[in-house]
């Protein structure tokens, strides 16, 4: 090769490259946007994806809330219906005891459903099941000796809610 060559090439790179610098960079800038269009369409679906899987944990708790709420109501009704015995007081009875039985099974849904979904809050998972759990046990000891002290249910119910709603913000992300 001689001198020449090489001063051609300078000359020739030097009319090219303010054409191609550009579209060089056009190109680099359009794959890295595609990239970060991806990402974010994927952070948008996974978003998506925990917010309805923590409103539908959420409702379930309320459930799960309301059902042992509910039977707490049923025994004390019970209670009172039997106490009072005014006419009429033994179908009443039979009446409550077959809502008692159609409460259980929603409670047991209800934990069915939070044991699944708590699988998506790891860290406060121990702790949602373990307080259910507790405040489940002191309504079946309520129901078992007809007689109790409902504000330990309450209490546990209240931290049950307490480590609910920690599981949802986990859930959220």
């Amino acid at each position: 090769m001689n001198p020449n060559d090489f001063k051609d090439l300078k000359e020739f790179a030097s009319i090219v490259t303010p054409f191609f610098s550009p579209l060089i960079l056009l190109f680099v800038g359009l794959k890295i946007n595609r990239t970060l269009e991806k990402n974010k369409v994927q952070i948008t679906k996974d978003k998506e994806w925990r917010g309805e899987w923590a409103k539908r944990f959420y409702v379930q708790a309320i459930f799960y809330n309301e059902a042992i709420e509910d039977m707490i109501m049923l025994l004390h009704s019970d209670q009172r219906e039997t106490t009072e015995k005014l006419a009429g007081w033994e179908k009443r009875i039979e009446e409550l005891q077959m809502k008692v039985y159609e409460i259980v099974p929603r409670i047991r849904k209800a934990e069915w459903s939070l044991i699944t979904m708590c699988e998506f809050c790891p860290n406060s998972k121990s702790e949602v099941l373990l307080t259910a759990k507790q405040a489940f046990n002191q309504l079946a000891d309520l129901m078992a000796n007809k007689q109790g002290n409902v504000e330990v249910i309450r209490t546990s119910l209240h931290l049950f809610n307490v480590a609910a709603m920690k599981a949802h913000r986990e859930i959220l992300g």
